[in-house]
């Protein structure tokens, strides 16, 4: 089972405290728990720093070189449907 996309954001002011970190936990440990969860897919990016694909890094994610990232108007998209 694949969680796809589960964000967390944490205010600038209270970030560097571990609070993003037990989030994650709690999350990753009730997905676990209910749907036998194993992996998670998720896209993100980074800042000037490397924030917070760095993090991201040292937990031990991986980054798939062949995932594409995709955006469009979708006004436009619906028009070519």
């Amino acid at each position: 089972m694949h969680l796809e996309d589960g964000e967390v954001f944490v205010y600038k002011e209270y970030q560097q405290k571990g609070i993003a970190k037990m989030l994650f936990k709690k999350l990753f440990e009730y997905a676990i728990e209910k749907y036998d969860a194993t992996t998670l897919e998720a896209h993100t990016y980074e800042d000037e720093n490397g924030f917070p694909y760095c993090w991201y890094k040292r937990l031990g994610f991986e980054t798939i070189d062949d995932w594409k990232i995709i955006s469009g108007d979708i006004k436009k998209i619906v028009n070519k449907l």
